[in-house]
């Protein structure tokens, strides 16, 4: 896996659009989702359209907060729960790199590209700062009541080929996650990068 040594070329807004057009349910199936966190303090906005969420993303990462995206639609701006989901088109797995999981985050990316190809599926790779998300992106949006049941076959799969993951957030219909372009401040700061082009 290399990195795309053009894709920091373009402004990070306009490359975190790209990305969230992606990995979730097309604009007009649900409102998009963006939670921060600075210190003890946290916030949730909600938006439109992914260009409006890059740019609320962009935004509070310059004023230093961990920033992160909801993984599904949501029916309703207000909330973010699993009753209140609208849609969702991409699968995720979570590698840590850290004691008790993978040593480095290279050996994070191996393990974790390799099960997705072992499966017939093409990884989105993302280096989180301390660690790595895989998306598994679909051609189209689905319901959550389709979504987790297959999210929980392919957490199950994941178990049985001995990955060292997160599994809660495997399953988790309203997961947030770090977008790319942004900052990882969880100890010492870190770039969350996309490690691969999206692929679906």
């Amino acid at each position: 896996m290399m990195d795309n040594p053009n894709i920091e070329a373009a402004p990070a807004a306009a490359l975190i659009a790209a990305f969230l057009d992606a990995v979730l349910p097309p604009e007009g199936q649900g409102w998009r989702c963006m939670w921060a966190k600075l210190g003890q303090q946290n916030k949730q906005t909600f938006h439109p359209t992914n260009a409006e969420l890059a740019a609320q993303l962009v935004k509070y990462d310059a004023l230093g907060w961990d920033v992160y995206f909801c993984t599904a639609s949501l029916k309703e701006p207000g909330n973010r729960t699993r009753a209140n989901a609208h849609s969702l088109r991409a699968f995720r797995l979570d590698a840590d790199v850290k004691p008790g999981a993978y040593a480095t985050w290279q050996d994070a990316t191996l393990a974790t590209a390799h099960f997705v190809g072992s499966l017939g599926l093409m990884p989105t790779l993302v280096h989180s700062g301390h660690g790595i998300h895989c998306y598994i992106a679909l051609d189209k949006a689905i319901a959550p009541a389709v979504w987790l049941p297959l999210a929980k076959v392919l957490d199950q799969k994941a178990k049985a080929a001995g990955l060292l993951l997160d599994h809660a957030v495997t399953v988790d219909v309203v997961r947030v996650l770090r977008p790319p372009w942004t900052t990882n401040r969880k100890g010492e700061p870190w770039p969350v990068k996309l490690l691969t082009q999206v692929s679906r």
